[in-house]
């Protein structure tokens, strides 16, 4: 059961739906899993001035540094992340279909762009997908042979 399954299920009026996802939830043990965590929760003493059990700060302190943390990620750009996916699939999408079907219309001078374009995106790929490896991998290669390279 996914949390959208349970979301769905507390925010509808109809009984059995409701039912149903209870019912999963304690079948799948989800409803233990959830009430175990709650002996991890770190309870904020009532008064500002007193300290947090297990940590230096007071409660005061403990919430400002809570308020501080982004709840924004700038880096989650999911909507640009879909569409740059979308065209990048449309494009391949047509590039096969040129390629497929191409011949059979009289276009099969396009078929060495298609396949150039479909190289470009799949080298493209492997880059993005590797760039952490290939990063620490020439960081490597560049330390083992520092003594043989020209100062910058």
């Amino acid at each position: 059961m996914g949390n959208n399954d349970a979301q769905a299920a507390g925010s509808t009026q109809n009984a059995k739906a409701m039912a149903s996802v209870l019912s999963m939830a304690l079948k799948n043990g989800a409803l233990s899993y959830y009430g175990s965590q709650q002996a991890n929760i770190t309870p904020l003493p009532s008064s500002a001035t007193a300290f947090v059990s297990q940590t230096t700060m007071t409660r005061a302190e403990r919430l400002d540094k809570i308020s501080n943390v982004p709840t924004d990620d700038p880096t989650d750009d999911r909507a640009q992340e879909v569409t740059s996916a979308l065209a990048t699939i449309s494009v391949v999408g047509g590039c096969l279909i040129l390629q497929g079907v191409g011949n059979g219309l009289g276009l099969e001078e396009l078929t060495p762009y298609t396949s150039l374009v479909l190289y470009g995106i799949a080298g493209l790929g492997i880059v993005d997908n590797f760039y952490d490896a290939i990063q620490t991998f020439t960081g490597f290669v560049v330390k083992m042979n520092s003594d043989r390279l020209p100062d910058a």
